[in-house]
């Protein structure tokens, strides 16, 4: 293409980018619009506890509900009844036909149960059955349990707004004093925290980023060029979400989507600040005349290489089990091969229609930054043993971090501890009970011989059990609605005979209380639902050992007693939030070493020497090593933020080292020994690589200070990951390329004269 036709395709692919932009931009926040997350929803439905969970809730129709208090709010407050009135009254929301609520239940009303017929309990043992979950631990205080229609889940924000606005009106107390707890809830507040942080930070980020491309670039179009670039791909990125979901019915925005809307914009310009250095060198050594033509045919093959390899970080994170991370992977590495695209179409026509001269061309590679970077270089040309072994040293080291890693996704570590989320789930908790549900489930064959006492006896039995267990405090069946069973014999048997007709009446009542699947003459299942703390640092995995522990092995003498077949079902948020917990961590390590394996692959290709290719990956696994090493060593959790980081964080530390390589093999091509070579490689693109690390990670860093603690991390992550492979990138690979172990980067004609060189480096 001629240098003329540059401005002519740059002019179009702006005005095609303005033509794209308002559906870009409604796509993007109907996206927002729609916004719903679960760590439920994060597991695909082929995964083994998923489909455990969703077999439970198709059988037993367990509407997702909310738990309800507020100070003074005792089995005796009859502010509950006037509650369930409301709701009752009020069950459609105010623009609505259709229902939002589809049931509630109070701790008064169940008390009042217990001490009515058939069961006739006495005050103080109806309480005692209801402990930590309709009961605090006082005896005292109660709550009260309000399910959700589909409807009033996918209007989330509006349903909670709306319960709350008609339970202040109604029990004339302020919202603040009302105490909301439940999954959607943890739904809502991970929807409104991840949403928050993108509209209350992208301005200051893309100002500061704005800022910065201008003291890097030294020239408003470049600068307003890359900018415009990278703001559309970041609009693109949010908006395929939106249109995904046309075609595709698992695709939804969520808070883990909405980190690539920064990622992304951050990436092309990076990018763009690499593809105007190459422009600077050009106008620097040869003039402003086919600079623009002279810079692509530098710098396209090291740029796309780059923009390669960091979308082959970002596509391994397909190999996650976890759906949004998958999603993650699939938008954000299109979005950023679509935005280097429009970089090479944009860039070009705007340094021929506005070149660099005079004062700023100079400045790209001034001589303060030029001796500087001879100092630096002269350093590792003299030091590179120890720098090599420091550096070596330091990743090995951080190894024995890696086996230490643990992950967490409670949604209370997802938000800060000044949310009006944790707030509430500390007062529930202290004031009521655990909040966290498990579900265990007793399944009888259809062909089992035991009558429905036989059933109920062994279902008071499994409760029994799970109360022994430490931080359950509070276990509810259908046995908590039925008095105790006498044993087989004597004068016993006419109980007996009254309880079973008792039982077969209120076979249904257990169904619609959803304690019970299936009629007496069906297959049936049991449910038992316990609570654990949302609160705390309780480890799910040995709390679900235990509780197995304690109901197993009983069950496991039982059948082999009578010959029965009799299978115990773990399920609920509890269990699930343990499966995502353990594949977090497998696709921590699985979509690490995805891209380990591919990036390895294509530099062995680039560079045509698998040694080469070999010693290359050192600097680039040097960032994940020891950030990830150092969690490990200080026994900080890896959250869903920071594991995504990982895999993106050895694309980034690529793109760097790409660049490097470039001018050093060429430098090294027109006769210059390896440390001249490096020499005039830091003075080509050393400026540029800290500039991409400056901007890249100040860009990013402002979400730290969101209130979405896995958005937070992601920018402290890759901040760190940035600043680490700045090291990698200006530190160890110069190192390398100093030492013996340089001859491998080099062409075979270069390396007899290399070994010569690196004798005499050593000497």
């Amino acid at each position: 293409m001629k240098e003329s036709n540059f401005f002519r395709w740059s002019l179009l692919a702006l005005l095609l980018m303005a033509f794209s932009a308002p559906f870009l931009i409604h796509g993007m926040f109907e996206g927002a619009s729609e916004m719903r997350n679960s760590p439920v929803r994060w597991i695909p439905k082929s995964f083994e506890q998923r489909a455990t969970f969703d077999w439970f809730t198709d059988r037993f129709q367990l509407p997702e509900y909310v738990i309800v208090s507020w100070p003074g709010c005792t089995i005796d407050d009859q502010r509950l009844q006037i509650f369930a009135d409301t709701i009752e009254q009020d069950r459609n929301g105010p623009d609505s036909s259709e229902p939002w609520f589809s049931s509630v239940m109070t701790g008064y009303e169940i008390i009042q149960s217990l001490q009515d017929a058939p069961l006739y309990l006495p005050r103080n043992r109806a309480v005692k059955r209801l402990r930590g979950t309709f009961v605090g631990p006082d005896g005292e205080i109660s709550c009260a349990v309000v399910g959700l229609t589909e409807l009033g889940i996918r209007k989330n924000q509006r349903t909670f707004k709306h319960l709350l606005d008609i339970t202040s009106r109604a029990l004339n107390i302020h919202s603040d004093s009302i105490y909301l707890a439940g999954s959607p809830i943890d739904g809502v507040s991970i929807d409104v925290a991840s949403a928050n942080s993108i509209r209350t930070f992208m301005l200051p980020s893309t100002l500061l980023v704005l800022l910065l491309c201008r003291w890097c670039l030294r020239s408003w179009p470049l600068t307003f060029a890359v900018l415009v670039t990278a703001l559309f791909g970041q609009t693109l990125v949010l908006s395929a979400v939106y249109f995904a979901k046309i075609y595709f019915s698992n695709v939804t925005m969520n808070a883990v989507l909405t980190v690539m809307a920064p990622l992304v914009f951050v990436l092309t310009v990076s990018a763009g600040v690499h593809l105007v250095n190459y422009y600077h060198d050009e106008v620097q050594l040869k003039g402003v005349s086919g600079a623009a033509r002279r810079a692509l045919i530098n710098g396209w093959a090291p740029c796309v290489l780059a923009a390669l390899t960091t979308a082959i970080g970002l596509l391994s994170l397909t190999v996650s089990q976890i759906i949004p991370v998958k999603h993650f992977g699939i938008f954000a590495s299109l979005g950023l091969v679509a935005t280097t695209a429009l970089l090479f179409v944009v860039l070009p026509g705007v340094m021929v229609r506005w070149p660099v001269t005079g004062p700023a061309a100079n400045h790209a590679n001034g001589d303060r930054t030029n001796a500087f970077f001879d100092r630096f270089a002269a350093f590792i040309g003299r030091f590179w043993p120890w720098i090599t072994l420091l550096c070596v040293g330091w990743m090995v080291a951080s190894v024995f971090g890696l086996w230490n890693i643990k992950t967490s996704v409670k949604v209370l570590s997802m938000l800060v501890p000044e949310s009006r989320t944790v707030r509430d789930y500390h007062w529930m908790e202290d004031h009521v009970g655990p909040m966290v549900p498990i579900e265990i489930v007793l399944k009888f064959p259809q062909d089992s011989q035991l009558d429905l006492l036989d059933k109920m006896t062994l279902i008071r039995g499994a409760q029994m059990s799970l109360e022994k267990v430490e931080n359950i405090d509070g276990t509810m069946s259908a046995a908590s609605f039925f008095p105790p069973i006498p044993s087989k014999g004597g004068l016993r048997t006419a109980r007996r005979a009254v309880l079973s007709k008792q039982l077969k009446k209120e076979q249904q009542q257990l169904v619609d209380r959803h304690f019970l699947y299936g009629l007496d003459s069906e297959e049936q299942s049991w449910r038992i639902s316990a609570r654990a703390p949302a609160v705390g640092d309780l480890d799910y995995g040995k709390f679900l050992d235990e509780l197995k522990s304690r109901v197993e092995p009983a069950l496991a003498a039982y059948n082999k007693k009578t010959g029965h077949n009799i299978e115990v079902i773990y399920t609920g948020v509890m269990p699930l939030v343990y499966n995502v917990q353990r594949a977090m961590l497998s696709d921590l390590i699985y979509s690490y070493l995805t891209a380990l394996c591919l990036v390895g692959i294509l530099m062995i290709v680039v560079l045509k020497s698998p040694v080469a290719g070999f010693l290359t990956m050192l600097p680039n696994m040097f960032p994940t090593f020891i950030l990830f090493g150092a969690m490990g060593w200080l026994e900080r959790p890896i959250d869903i933020g920071s594991m995504m980081s990982a895999s993106v964080a050895l694309g980034i530390a690529v793109d760097g080292t790409l660049h490097f390589l470039n001018w050093f093999r060429k430098e090294v091509q027109a006769g210059c020994s390896r440390q001249e070579a490096v020499n005039r490689t830091f003075r080509h693109c050393a400026r540029a690589i800290t500039q991409t690390t400056v901007v890249c990670g100040l860009g990013l860093l402002v979400y730290a200070f969101s209130d979405f603690v896995p958005t937070r991390r992601f920018a402290f992550m890759m901040f760190a990951l940035l600043l680490a492979a700045w090291i990698g990138d200006l530190l160890l690979l110069p190192a390398l390329l100093v030492s013996p172990m340089g001859k491998w980067f080099v062409g075979r004609k270069r390396n007899r004269s290399s070994e010569l060189e690196s004798l005499d480096v050593t000497a």
